[in-house]
């Protein structure tokens, strides 16, 4: 037996409407804005938690008057720091000739 959800009559109705286009169903049954109270979050949601807390947490600097992270305005400290991560194939001559490759 199918799971019954809140609101299962309209789901239901919905259902038989579009047919094969369930997608469309279950996306027309969900609330237009979502209200994280009602949520049901498990233990592999953590990063969705700590990326709403860090957001909270930087709103609130901001509020403050202050810059949330990653906001350098000093343009003496504001510099690229080479990571050698780029999705790029060099020749060992190329390679020999970027400043930072002999760090990595």
């Amino acid at each position: 037996m199918a799971a019954r959800l809140p609101g299962d009559g309209i789901w239901r109705a919905r259902l038989r409407l579009y047919g094969p286009t369930r997608h469309r169903a279950a996306v027309s049954a969900l609330r237009p804005t979502a209200i994280h109270a009602l949520e049901n979050l498990a233990h592999s949601d953590t990063g969705i938690v700590m990326l709403r807390r860090l957001l909270r947490e930087q709103l609130q600097r901001v509020e403050q008057g202050l810059d949330p992270i990653n906001v350098i305005r000093d343009p003496s400290a504001n510099k690229r720091i080479p990571t050698g991560a780029w999705n790029t194939i060099l020749s060992p001559a190329e390679a020999a000739a970027l400043p930072c490759s002999e760090n990595l």
